[in-house]
């Protein structure tokens, strides 16, 4: 039921017929990492990171379109990497991976969004929205069906993840059973 009524909120801004834009200063974490994936656009400062540690924290997963989103923009390999081993990509290694748009120094963060946002409503709102359109219609025929729901209720129904969650409160490191 949670990650069905968070896929509501992400996909409806995924699905915004305009450009979308995420700006990242520190960390993109968690969810963080799902509302930056469904922009369109990212753009960061150098000591952004962007992460998903959740098999070393809670222990739950991500839905099966989470994963998508995650393989769309970083690739299969490097969506494995961060997830299994709970790292963290720095600004420039997401830059790099194609993830991030652009990094640009605190100072100067303000003014280069503001050049975006005027750059993009300068162009044609049909080319956009089209580009947009076509986009997400090419992934779509990558991502799963609803009959993907069982690979959640194996993580949040387990005793690992009720484990992970006391644990995560009580800012202590779990101890995890495989059950």
């Amino acid at each position: 039921a949670y990650e069905r009524a968070m896929e509501e909120v992400i996909g409806e801004l995924e699905a915004l017929p305009v450009p979308t834009l995420a700006v990242v200063e520190g960390a993109a974490v968690g969810g963080g990492l799902i509302l930056a994936a469904a922009c369109d656009l990212r753009v960061c400062t150098p000591a952004a990171r962007f992460g998903m540690p959740i098999a070393r924290t809670v222990g739950h997963g991500l839905s099966v379109t989470n994963h998508a989103r995650l393989v769309a923009h970083l690739g299969p390999a490097r969506t494995k990497a961060m997830l299994l081993l709970a790292d963290f990509l720095g600004a420039e290694e997401a830059r790099v991976a194609g993830f991030v748009h652009e990094v640009v120094e605190p100072g100067a963060l303000d003014g280069r969004v503001e050049a975006l946002c005027e750059r993009l409503a300068s162009h044609a709102p049909l080319t956009l929205r089209v580009t947009k359109a076509a986009v997400a219609r090419v992934l779509a025929r990558e991502r799963p069906g609803e009959d993907d729901e069982e690979l959640l209720r194996l993580v949040y129904g387990s005793r690992d993840f009720r484990a992970g969650v006391r644990a995560f409160l009580a800012k202590e490191t779990p101890t995890w059973e495989g059950r």
